[in-house]
């Protein structure tokens, strides 16, 4: 959701449509750097507006994201191969 311009650095977020039992998935990646766009926001602050409104919107029945206690089944995971092969296996299972 938006362009590189410059120094600056696009986040992917993306939604699927509902499927299925009116299930929807978000997914994506934002960038920790606030810099970039004058410091008027944080990783953390778009992340929580995000899970804030689904959860105030939708039931969340799982929430996965690296590296944050809000991770449902490994919390505070900061080693990406970990949360891979976790997001894998969970998916597997």
């Amino acid at each position: 959701m938006g362009t590189v311009r410059g120094k600056r650095i696009a986040a992917k977020v993306k939604m699927s449509r509902p499927y299925g039992e009116g299930w929807i998935r978000v997914w994506g990646w934002i960038p920790e750097d606030a810099e970039v766009y004058g410091n008027s926001w944080d990783r953390n602050r778009v992340v929580d507006t995000i899970y804030r409104h689904l959860g105030k919107n939708y039931a969340i029945e799982i929430w996965r994201e690296m590296n944050s206690s809000r991770d449902y089944i490994r919390p505070n995971e900061s080693n990406p191969y970990n949360f891979l092969h976790s997001l894998l296996t969970q998916v597997s299972e």
